[in-house]
């Protein structure tokens, strides 16, 4: 990526600002932070469907990565994980690796297949995006704009977007 190592890392530590850098992420809340380890509920397009889960992250600055797990995961994975480097490639480059592992309900070839069609065409999207927003890291907070609206409405409370999620 043509941006410092730094820059990325930062990029990848901020997981509540990933759907303005990630095509397919809609939401991401972080449910706890302690400077190292966190829990965040994530809302993500996979494969044309809106998909969501709880995932625990630890962060390790000094080193630059990210391991990740799915606690709270999506059907049909069974268990979801991975890391992210990121090394340093000269003075205003670097490499960003992410690697993925899963496994499926059941090994069922056709839900293998559709976490890995989707788990690919998410990583590239990620990393095309995520390489556009850091070569502009110098100019990321004159292109981010904010805003919040709030609307009323009669009615019971309810979870906005209600998914099947499976606990592990």
């Amino acid at each position: 990526m043509a941006a410092p190592a730094g820059v990325v890392y930062a990029l990848v530590a901020d997981p509540v600002r990933w759907p303005l850098y990630f095509p397919a992420n809609v939401h991401v809340e972080q449910l706890d932070y302690d400077g190292t380890q966190e829990r965040l509920r994530m809302w993500v397009i996979a494969d044309g469907q809106v998909k969501s889960w709880i995932s625990s992250r630890v962060q390790d600055a000094a080193r630059r990565t990210v391991t990740y797990r799915q606690d709270l995961l999506m059907e049909p994975a069974a268990s979801m994980g991975g890391t992210w480097t990121i090394t340093e490639a000269g003075p205003r480059r670097c490499r960003l690796r992410v690697e993925h592992a899963f496994s499926a309900v059941g090994d069922r070839p056709e839900d293998v297949a559709w976490l890995t069609r989707a788990t690919l065409a998410n990583a590239r999207a990620d990393l095309e995006s995520l390489g556009a927003v850091a070569r502009r890291f110098g100019r990321l907070d004159a292109l981010t704009l904010s805003f919040e609206e709030s609307l009323r409405v009669n009615g019971p409370p309810r979870t906005p977007l209600q998914l099947p999620l499976r606990g592990r």
